[in-house]
């Protein structure tokens, strides 16, 4: 099994290359520490193995000084559970979400986190979401670019989360897991990521499709670099089969 957790805290002259080939998947992945941060409390899992690949986007709350243990509390969950319910045939993906929500919450910790988490079985045509908070997942093509998810959010208050992890009154019931086509790429992204790609979309839209890994990661860089207020953390999936 590939295991990777890592998460880059960048500054103006960071250049990262972060990409990992699976098969015919393309991973690439990095976190940007806000302007206005003292920390960086995004944080990503990235589980893949020989019939399954598990792509989970964390985006602690920073207002809260626990929301990094307890996001690193919910990773150590699903690395040590997930075989239970997304393995072999198995497809119960917010059952795990859920059952990382319950886990995470025994410990009482002062953090609370959104989740956007997205699963893809191999030879599979379907993929399936869950997501929780305001973080999102889109998905792309050559020609289409579109919003999988739904904000959980307040009407007019982007700030005010209506469910999230960590979130006491949470049941399995308030969870809802989607299946879209898999054969397209998709980007799983924090509304610090987001908040800025959406003022500049067919810039943004134009680098997921360079040719080039380290040309999408120096651009999005130069896009976002001591520009975002906000921790910004992307996830790139491509499907290198379209």
């Amino acid at each position: 099994m590939i295991i990777l957790s890592n998460i880059l805290t960048l500054s103006t002259s960071d250049v990262v290359k972060m990409d990992n080939k699976i098969n015919d998947i393309t991973v690439i992945h990095n976190s940007i520490q806000g302007e206005n941060r003292e920390h960086n409390q995004d944080d990503i899992l990235i589980l893949c193995d020989y019939n399954f690949y598990l792509f989970i986007l964390f985006d602690g709350v920073g207002s809260l000084s626990e929301s990094w243990d307890f996001v690193q509390l919910c990773k150590h969950f699903v690395k040590d559970n997930h075989s239970e319910y997304i393995c072999n045939d198995k497809d119960n993906l917010k059952e795990l979400i859920f059952q990382m929500h319950k886990a995470s919450c025994d410990f009482n910790l002062d953090g609370k986190s959104t989740c956007s988490a997205l699963l893809l079985k191999p030879g599979n045509t379907k993929a399936s979401i869950v997501s929780i908070g305001d973080s999102r997942v889109y998905s792309f093509g050559k020609s289409y670019m579109e919003v999988l998810t739904t904000d959980d959010q307040l009407p007019g208050c982007n700030s005010c989360l209506t469910k999230y992890i960590g979130q006491k009154r949470l049941i399995l019931g308030d969870i809802a897991q989607i299946k879209v086509d898999a054969n397209q790429n998709f980007l799983i992204c924090s509304d610090g990521f987001y908040s800025l790609m959406e003022n500049d979309l067919k810039h943004y839209f134009k680098v997921f499709h360079y040719k080039r890994n380290k040309n999408i990661i120096n651009a999005i860089n130069n896009l976002q670099v001591n520009i975002n207020r906000d921790d910004s953390t992307y996830i790139i999936v491509k499907n290198e089969r379209i």
